[in-house]
């Protein structure tokens, strides 16, 4: 999996567009029309994309993660549980 277009930071204004997009006045001019069971406009499409825009980003960064993982030799992983463990056992204050 390539990690362009992957990184944390490109993805981290998401979430604040999002709110932003939902609290807009733009949602005042939406209504619901219940003889086509859905809004007068599509704004809600917009939404729902950029949920799904964020899930998939959070679900690409978390199998690059995975992946990343398994590619590491089983000698390293140890030392990292290990390390896991401690930081479990002794929690930064």
């Amino acid at each position: 999996m390539s990690k362009v277009g992957l990184s944390d930071s490109s993805w981290s204004p998401f979430p604040c567009l999002c709110a932003a997009f939902m609290a807009s006045n733009i949602w005042n001019t939406a209504s619901y029309d219940v003889n086509i069971s859905g809004f007068n406009d599509n704004i809600h499409c917009l939404a729902r994309c950029i949920s799904s825009v964020i899930a998939g980003s959070e679900l690409a960064i978390l199998e690059r993660n995975e992946q990343e993982r398994r590619s590491l030799p089983k000698d390293h992983v140890d030392q990292l549980m290990q390390y896991k463990v401690v930081l479990r056992m002794h929690p930064r204050t």
